[in-house]
C-alpha cells in the first residue's frame, strides 16, 4: 500500500510523539527507583544563628570512602546520592571547634536530617558525639522498611511465599489471613496505608 505524503508525514509525526512518550515515562520510572540516601540539615553557631562555608563531610565507616559539601548562606548543606550503609559526620570552619558525629546508619531512599551545632573554639580542638540515635526521617512522610537478604532466608514463613514478607512493612495488613498460605488464593496481596491491593507497586 502506497502512502501519499501527507498522510506519510501524519504517521511519522504520531510516530515521534510516541517515542518520546515512552522515554519520559522511562525516565519517570528511573527516577523514582532510588537507591541511595540523603544527609541534610543546618549548622548553626551557640546563639543559634547559622554559619555559612562550613565544610562538612561524612565518611562510609566501612569502604572509608568520603562525601563532601559546604553549607550555604543559609547556614544549610546538602549531601545527596549516600550508598546505604554507616557513616561518621565531621564538621569543620574558622574559629569553631571541630564537631564529629556518629557512626550513624543510613538506609535506601532515607533523607536523614542531621543538624548541627558548633561551638567556639580553636579549630584543632574536637568535640566528639558517638552514642547517635537512629537518624529519623523527618525530610519525608513516607514510612517503609529494606528487608535484607539474610532476614528473607532466615525468618519463618509458611509455604516459604516470599509476599509475606511484606507484611513486615509499616502500614501492611493481609486482607484475609489465608492469603499468604495459599489456602484461599494463590498469591496473596497485602493492602498498605488503607489502599487496595491493586494500587500496591
Amino acid at each position: 500500500m502506497e502512502l501519499k505524503k501527507g498522510e506519510y508525514m501524519h504517521l511519522r509525526t504520531h510516530q515521534v510523539l510516541l517515542a518520546i512518550l515512552v522515554l519520559c515515562l522511562g525516565t519517570t520510572l528511573a527516577v523514582a527507583q532510588t537507591i541511595t540516601a540523603t544527609v541534610t540539615g543546618t549548622v548553626t553557631d551557640p546563639s543559634g544563628a547559622v554559619v555559612p562555608n562550613v565544610a562538612v563531610k561524612v565518611t562510609n565507616v566501612a569502604t572509608n570512602l568520603e562525601y563532601t559539601a559546604e553549607s550555604n548562606s543559609s547556614g544549610v548543606y546538602n549531601l545527596l546520592f549516600l550508598p546505604a550503609g554507616s557513616y561518621r559526620l565531621n564538621a569543620s570552619a574558622t574559629g569553631f571547634k571541630q564537631s564529629v558525629l556518629g557512626p550513624f546508619t543510613l538506609e535506601v531512599g532515607q533523607s536523614a536530617r542531621v543538624d548541627l551545632k558548633l561551638e567556639v573554639g580553636e579549630i584543632a580542638q574536637s568535640i566528639e558525639i558517638t552514642s547517635v540515635a537512629p537518624i529519623l526521617r523527618t525530610e519525608s512522610s513516607e514510612t517503609g522498611d529494606t528487608i535484607t537478604s539474610n532476614q528473607a532466608t532466615t525468618l519463618p514463613l509458611q509455604g516459604r511465599n516470599f509476599s509475606a514478607l511484606t507484611l513486615l512493612m509499616p502500614g501492611s495488613v493481609a486482607p484475609l489471613p489465608t492469603d499468604f498460605t495459599g489456602a484461599a488464593r494463590s498469591n496473596g496481596r497485602p493492602f498498605v496505608n488503607g489502599n487496595r491491593e491493586q494500587t500496591n507497586n
